[in-house]
């Protein structure tokens, strides 16, 4: 992982991209599902990067991976940007998935679920300034 994360960081998008789909096998022959997500993650992000054909691919991949956890699983791991992703690239999803989606990120993450963190600390910070 740190190696994918290395070659990330110096812009060799196709090296870091096998580096983390090696680490992504490495992590679900482990069993490791935090790991597993957190290098579907990374390596989305890289292909976001270049937009490479894969990435619809890996994308579908790595939602089936996520969604079929359990609850009890995704509570202390974050899945928001694998869904968002999926649910904004894949349009042939019929819309009561979607929303069945929808709800169950909802009653994971919360109504915010799909704000980026930064949007998220904005809006804590203004809801913090109001008064009660």
């Amino acid at each position: 992982m740190y190696q994918a994360a290395t070659y990330s960081m110096n812009d060799e998008h196709k090296k870091a991209t096998t580096a983390f789909l090696q680490a992504l096998e490495v992590a679900r022959l482990a069993g490791n599902k935090p790991h597993v997500l957190n290098c579907y993650n990374s390596v989305l992000l890289v292909l976001l990067k270049q937009e490479q054909s894969a990435y619809e691919k890996i994308l579908h991949e790595a939602f089936e991976f996520a969604y079929a956890m359990t609850d009890e699983e995704l509570s202390s791991i974050n899945i928001s940007f694998i869904v968002s992703a999926y649910l904004s690239k894949i349009k042939d999803t019929e819309a009561s998935y979607r929303q069945t989606i929808s709800s169950r990120m909802i009653s994971l993450y919360g109504f915010h679920w799909q704000e980026s963190a930064k949007d998220a600390i904005r809006r804590i910070e203004k809801e913090n300034k109001e008064p009660q």
